[in-house]
């Protein structure tokens, strides 16, 4: 059975603003009507709760946590984060605008508290190795560091295609001469 949640909001061309939801047309329509200098519109949209099988998908999470690069200010992490399906976690890695350094640091699980503890980690690990004197350079090799393991698994997963590749034209040069 499919369900309706009933999303009021605000429409004209390309300006417009969700308000919010209702799971009744009734709620809906009460909200609008009690707002009517708003000119808010009621849209229908089908609830997708338990309307596919989500079970093989494993969401990872990137979060960015900002530090001044001479630890001046505490730091920060960003309300936002980003989403995204893998078998694996992307590295984790380090990025530097002026006298910025922005860590991103990816998470099996929505945690934001142990994504900053570890974004301070890697911050102060990468400021040790580069003796307090961040650069470009120091920052790409630091990344180095922290790719190596996934790519380490790329190397290995080409190097498994290729062979894959090669075995079968052997087969199909073996079946062709015999």
């Amino acid at each position: 059975m499919d369900k309706t949640i009933y999303l009021v909001m605000y429409a004209y061309y390309s300006d417009w603003q969700i308000y919010g939801y209702f799971t009744t047309r009734d709620e809906a329509e009460k909200y609008v009507v009690s707002h009517p200098s708003e000119e808010l519109d009621i849209h229908e949209i089908r609830c997708l709760d338990n309307q596919a099988d989500l079970s093989g998908v494993s969401v990872k999470y990137e979060f960015s946590v900002v530090f001044k690069s001479d630890d001046s200010e505490p730091c920060r992490i960003d309300e936002g984060f980003d989403i995204y399906q893998s078998p694996y976690l992307r590295s984790n890695y380090i990025d530097g605008r002026y006298n910025w350094i922005r860590v991103y640091v990816n998470l099996n699980k929505r945690d934001k508290d142990l994504a900053k503890k570890i974004a301070q980690d890697i911050f102060y690990q990468y400021m040790s190795e580069c003796d307090g004197r961040s650069s470009e350079k120091s920052m790409k090799e630091f990344n180095k560091i922290l790719s190596a393991e996934e790519d380490a698994r790329k190397a290995a997963e080409k190097e498994e295609k290729k062979q894959k590749k090669e075995l079968a034209e052997l087969e199909r040069l073996k079946a062709k001469y015999e």
